[in-house]
């Protein structure tokens, strides 16, 4: 059974259904990056050994930065074999990938942390995401300008077909946080990383309303 179908109406109701979008903006307190290393080379052990020396080195600079162990997160490990000419069971080498996630709380030092990260052997950054601390930021206002909207759109139907609002019958929303994202490019090491624009986040929301309209 439908939504709709459980709704009961009397004889002299018509139904309307009208949905409502809000949206507020909120400033982000929250930066994740992921920084990854990439080694190639054709002995599995060599490869994975480098690759976890080279992760260490920047652990160990984002601990010394001011990184806490509570930000940093082994995002992905991944061992890939590559391919030669001949097919599946030539293996020519193999690729390790280890990637980091990185949370910043001081969008001022984001450009240091890039740039240390590549100092100390990272050929891979993706990011920055920005978002909040309390993920329920800015929802309630999305919700009450989600609820205004509905509202102005079932007052202008009812209008329209000369009726009026009766009453709500049901309520369903439906939430979306549109948070900015920037990739950076990968450099090779020297030099200040590139500037990072914190921007603002929108929070949008949608909200479906069901009314009963009757005639005045």
């Amino acid at each position: 059974m439908s939504e709709i179908d459980a709704i009961r109406l009397s004889s002299d109701e018509t139904l309307l259904r009208v949905t409502g979008y809000g949206e507020s903006i909120v400033s982000p307190d929250i930066l994740t990056i992921f920084i990854a290393v990439r080694t190639v080379d054709e002995n599995i052990g060599q490869a994975m050994e480098t690759n976890a020396n080279t992760m260490d080195r920047i652990i160990n600079a984002l601990h010394r930065a001011g990184v806490t162990k509570e930000d940093t997160q082994t995002n992905q490990i991944r061992v890939t074999p590559q391919i030669g000419r001949h097919g599946a069971g030539d293996i020519v080498a193999f690729e390790v990938r280890n990637s980091l996630m990185v949370r910043l709380r001081d969008f001022s030092a984001a450009r240091e942390i890039i740039a240390m990260a590549f100092d100390s052997g990272a050929n891979d950054v993706q990011g920055p995401v920005f978002d909040t601390n309390d993920r329920s930021a800015g929802l309630a206002e999305a919700q009450i300008a989600a609820l205004a909207d509905a509202r102005v759109k079932a007052e202008a139907y009812a209008t329209g077909l000369g009726l009026r609002l009766a009453r709500v019958l049901m309520v369903s929303e439906g939430v979306q946080t549109n948070a900015r994202v920037v990739f950076s490019n990968g450099r090779t090491g020297g030099g200040s990383g590139p500037p990072v624009e914190e921007g603002v986040l929108r929070r949008s929301m949608s909200v479906s309303l069901s009314y009963a309209l009757v005639r005045d």
